[in-house]
């Protein structure tokens, strides 16, 4: 029988990263699985699907406390979960549906339970989601149902498996709240054992001693009547665009948390600082399944034997402070300040320091910065081949652009190329223009200013790359080009000289030590030009 087994002192006390809030805690997010990748095909499988769709009823948001496991790189551990996200839908049958029960495995699914009286159950296994395992090389189906400890004294190693009747039960106090009846018991994760179709095999994720309550805060709203301006917040990672507004000394922002941009936090402006208390509900991030709270904090860089780098700890304070210049219209983070998943316990998502929020004054007939770090390969056995480059999200003068106007056109041998791109109703059209952050997961994929681009044609003197951005009075500005020449050959009337010249290989590495083989030659000139080159060493 194949089952996870772990070493007692696991089982019996675990980790708690995020339990003592006097101490500095690491953030969440850095440590954050990323979401499983559905199987979407399961017309080939005698199985049922998963509920992807909310189904239809009252809906209720909840707030989940709780102990839980999760597995990473094959390493079970559990800690103490604060402000986790439940969703809840009674439908007119009566059937109570959640979504997202296991706390540490973000899959947006629902599975169903029955309410009888004061109790509700859940009765497995409930398919929760289905998933490519490379391990068996087939889709695997991932259930949720209950499962006791089960402890070896002699070998001093414990496991978990499956109960007798895969019931899992709830008490529902007045106010809605949700306590395990058994607070020893997991709401795990669970897969068929493959060598015996009636055993489960726990996957090591799971929650026990789980509280479950209605989520009461509610994002603030911006008061009625209150002009607002476009300001733009940046940090050494991030930058991008915030709304603020005015009333009296009272000061709102929108997109503090970067993960939940629309949300709006209040300060207070006196004596030169704008101070914003902790404790601000900003509603849900949808990709961690988190409620985020805003919250000041004392933030400090520590190594992490661990991780082999340094990460981010964080200590809750009761408020945030920023120096504010009313004449220049900018806000200065003074400390640093946090998401945190409960409004006044410790457990943090997302750290935050030397944070600029200010006013842009951009000249709207300025050019979009050009596209830059062009790489190009084409197969022409094959037919196929892709072009690689950046666009930034600035204008010349840097000032940062509304990305829902801008777009970038290639252009094989000066002529633009057309593409099929979809809309938002999936209706395709052809267009020479791209939109910035456009992509379709097959011929067109962006990753922050990456842009990967497939292509079918091959060019024959150069790839060049443009980006064009719609201005305020719906004006196509258009950047210098960034230039991928396919000759070697140089117009000799230029004016210019070259600066520098380096070798890079097809996958964008410089060359130190060229060898035999095909190598990027990148050649910068006395005019600013960049030409890149494709050539046989």
């Amino acid at each position: 029988m194949r089952i996870h087994t772990l070493i007692i002192m696991a089982l019996l006390a675990g980790s708690s990263a995020f339990a003592v809030t006097a101490q500095p805690s690491s953030f969440k997010k850095t440590h954050a699985i990323a979401a499983p990748k559905a199987y979407d095909d399961y017309d080939d499988y005698d199985s049922d699907e998963p509920v992807f769709d909310q189904p239809e009823g009252e809906y209720t948001m909840m707030t989940r406390d709780s102990q839980s496991w999760i597995t990473e790189s094959f390493n079970a551990s559990h800690s103490q979960i604060l402000g986790s996200t439940v969703e809840m839908v009674v439908a007119d049958d009566g059937t109570v549906w959640l979504n997202h029960m296991i706390a540490e495995y973000p899959v947006g699914t629902w599975i169903p339970a029955t309410r009888n009286g004061n109790t509700l159950t859940i009765d497995g296994p409930q398919l929760l989601y289905m998933e490519w395992s490379d391990e068996i090389d087939d889709v695997i189906s991932l259930y949720v149902l209950p499962m006791k400890k089960v402890i070896d004294h002699e070998t001093q190693t414990g496991s978990y498996v499956a109960t007798d009747d895969l019931i899992y039960t709830f008490n529902i106090a007045e106010d809605g709240t949700l306590t395990s009846t058994d607070p020893e018991l997991l709401l795990a994760l669970a897969v068929k054992n493959p060598d015996n179709q009636e055993q489960w095999v726990w996957k090591g994720f799971g929650d026990y001693d789980i509280t479950i309550s209605p989520q009461t805060d509610k994002p603030l709203e911006l008061p009625v009547g209150l002009t607002t301006e476009t300001w733009v917040w940046s940090d050494p990672y991030d930058k991008g665009f915030v709304n603020v507004a005015f009333d009296g000394n009272d000061i709102y922002v929108s997109g503090m948390d970067r993960e939940v941009p629309e949300a709006w936090v209040k300060g207070t402006i006196a004596d030169g600082k704008a101070v914003f208390q902790s404790g601000q509900y900003m509603g849900v991030d949808v990709d961690f399944f988190y409620h985020n709270y805003f919250c000041g904090a004392k933030i400090e860089q520590i190594w992490d034997p661990d991780e082999e780098a340094y990460v981010y700890v964080g200590t809750m304070t009761d408020q945030a402070t920023f120096i504010y210049d009313a004449e220049n219209k900018s806000l200065t983070l003074e400390g640093g300040y946090m998401t945190n998943s409960t409004a006044d316990r410790q457990f943090p998502m997302m750290p935050y320091t030397e944070v600029v929020v200010e006013y842009q004054q951009r000249n709207p007939d300025a050019a979009p910065a050009a596209p830059y770090d062009l790489l190009y390969n084409f197969n022409s056995d094959s037919g196929e081949g892709w072009v690689w480059f950046q666009i930034p999200d600035t204008d010349v003068e840097g000032n940062l652009l509304d990305v829902s106007k801008l777009y970038y056109e290639i252009l094989f041998d000066d002529e633009a190329q057309e593409f099929t791109l979809s809309d938002e109703d999936s209706e395709e059209y052809q267009s020479t223009m791209i939109p910035y952050s456009y992509q379709d997961w097959f011929d067109i994929f962006i990753e922050g200013t990456d842009h990967t681009v497939y292509i079918y044609t091959e060019p024959q003197k150069s790839v060049k790359i443009c980006s064009v951005y719609i201005n305020e009075n719906n004006q196509q500005l258009k950047s210098e080009a960034c230039v991928y020449e396919l000759s070697s050959t140089i117009d000799a009337s230029l004016d210019r000289n070259v600066v520098n010249s380096e070798l890079f290989d097809l996958q964008g590495r410089r060359i130190n030590h060229p060898s035999k083989g095909i190598a990027i030659r990148v050649t910068t000139y006395s005019d600013g030009t960049v030409t890149r080159t494709k050539v046989t060493l």
